[in-house]
């Protein structure tokens, strides 16, 4: 996985979403998890081990059943602060952020590059994926699938460009370049 670095020229704020055929980002379990096969769980560590932090939100961290990454420190940016923590974590493992006043995604991120300096891997849902897009403009979106379809049709449903695609262990990777 490291040839990405350099194909996409990575930098120190980069989001991944793992895709299904049709560009939807959950299975029929409502997880992730059975979307992209082992070569995308190769990819998410990648971007974990690049990384000082993993920032995610309250709700995927339960939908995901999130654990603490191996590498990285996990920040949960929520408003119901422990409440938003699946049974999986403990509040002393996390930094929680945005539980004691709304936080935006570039403040919570301007706070975790002062704590510890270091790239930052975004792990959110589409929506919020979406805002954090239009929010950051150094934001790098990585986008996979399985599909050479998946890529495509969740970009021209949420109106965004895409790179030129790679396919890496049988995944098509590719990167958001902008809004169509």
């Amino acid at each position: 996985m490291r040839e990405l670095e350099d194909h996409f020229q990575l930098g120190h704020l980069t989001a991944s979403l793992v895709l299904g055929q049709a560009g939807n980002h959950v299975d029929v379990n409502g997880t992730s998890k059975l979307l992209g096969g082992p070569a995308d769980l190769e990819l998410l560590k990648f971007f974990r081990s690049r990384s000082s932090w993993v920032l995610t939100t309250g709700a995927t961290a339960r939908a995901e059943r999130y654990r603490i990454p191996s590498k990285a420190k996990l920040a949960i940016l929520s408003r119901q602060g422990e409440l938003a923590l699946p049974e999986t974590l403990d509040a002393s493992e996390v930094t929680l952020l945005g539980s004691d006043f709304p936080m935006s995604i570039a403040s919570a991120i301007e706070h975790l590059e002062n704590l510890n300096p270091g790239g930052i891997h975004l792990e959110f849902g589409p929506q919020t994926l979406l805002a954090a897009l239009t929010e950051l403009d150094r934001l790098q979106i990585i986008l996979s699938s399985e599909f050479e379809t998946g890529a495509s049709n969740f970009a021209a449903a949420n109106n965004l460009l895409l790179g030129k695609p790679q396919e890496v262990e049988q995944l098509f990777i590719t990167q958001v370049t902008g809004r169509a």
